[in-house]
């Protein structure tokens, strides 16, 4: 709530404060090309002020809603038939692209801002799903495969949701987005730990999912002893792999779309200190991090507002 009411407040004040100080990429879609302009108000400030406005009131209403066990599950059913229906939409969006027939999906690409579905990465089409372009999906999409592989690791309704996380997980990979890539890495990183710990959630839950937490565990050394073998036996298998890594996360900075988003967060970070540390106003700046997007946008103060909210989030331990 804190957050809410200081995004709304700066989205109108700090944008008329510091009006033509400083130069900003714009987050308003009227422009065709996106370019450096001196900061103002614009109807962006209003939408993003919207938008977390509808997130509080999101929030506010799956907390309440999930305080019952009852409830709890009935939301826990719903997330469950949102990942297999992100899936049938993946396999919807790539058997129509193969066969030419991309405009099924238009009832759902109905946006007016750039639709980027038919991209390939090293010939192979890139998974969009229901989404405008692939990083969008990957981060959309690596939460659904938490939540799914949470479950399979608890042992609730294995069988749907071990399988739904796998295919969720291969989708992820041929997304070919660095985002994803990183999310997976990160977010499978703690959940080894965690496994390795013993501490994997409550301990009625573990104590039903031991021999699921026993194959997590044991992928991990298989996994590598399957591939220092696989590339031992045959060296060229690895070239592929390292050739997409290069392309997807290493080399990605130096191709057009990396040179321009770095441009953008650069002008987040000169609007940050331009702005005293205040920020230029929620939907004044537009940015390629979400980090440097928060202190663009919302300054220290919302950093820190944030980082509590998170903080929040991960001390209830409510994985």
């Amino acid at each position: 709530l804190l957050l809410c009411i200081w995004g709304f407040s700066s989205s109108i004040l700090m944008p008329r404060l510091f009006a033509g100080e400083f130069m900003v990429f714009p987050m308003n879609a009227d422009r065709k090309f996106i370019i450096e302009v001196p900061l103002y108000p614009s109807g962006a400030n209003f939408n993003q002020a919207v938008y977390f406005a509808a997130s509080l009131f999101i929030f506010a209403a799956v907390s309440s809603m999930a305080r019952t066990n009852e409830m709890l599950k009935k939301a826990g059913g719903a997330l469950i038939i949102a990942s297999a229906l992100n899936l049938v939409i993946v396999l919807v969006d790539t058997a129509t692209f193969a066969v030419g027939a991309s405009n099924v999906l238009d009832f759902i690409r109905n946006a007016d801002y750039s639709q980027n579905f038919s991209h390939k990465f090293m010939g192979v089409k890139r998974v969009t799903g229901a989404f405008p372009e692939a990083a969008t999906f990957a981060t959309f999409s690596v939460g659904l495969f938490a939540f799914n592989f949470r479950l399979w690791r608890g042992g609730v309704r294995p069988e749907v949701t071990g399988l739904i996380a796998l295919l969720t997980f291969f989708s992820i990979l041929f997304a070919f987005s660095s985002t994803g890539y990183l999310a997976l890495i990160c977010y499978l990183s703690v959940a080894y730990a965690r496994s390795l710990a013993k501490t994997d959630g409550r301990r009625s839950l573990a104590a039903r999912s031991s021999t699921n937490r026993i194959i997590f565990i044991s992928l991990g050394p298989l996994t590598a002893l399957g591939a220092a073998t696989a590339v031992a036996i045959k060296p060229d298998l690895i070239a592929p792999i390292l050739e997409t890594f290069d392309q997807s996360i290493t080399n990605k900075l130096g191709s057009a779309s990396g040179v321009e988003r770095s441009s953008w967060n650069m002008g987040g970070l000169e609007a940050f200190v331009n702005s005293f540390g205040l920020g230029a106003g929620l939907g004044s700046v537009r940015t390629s991090s979400f980090l440097v997007g928060v202190i663009a946008n919302l300054g220290i103060i919302g950093l820190v507002l944030f980082g509590l909210f998170f903080m929040r989030l991960f001390l209830e331990d409510v994985s």
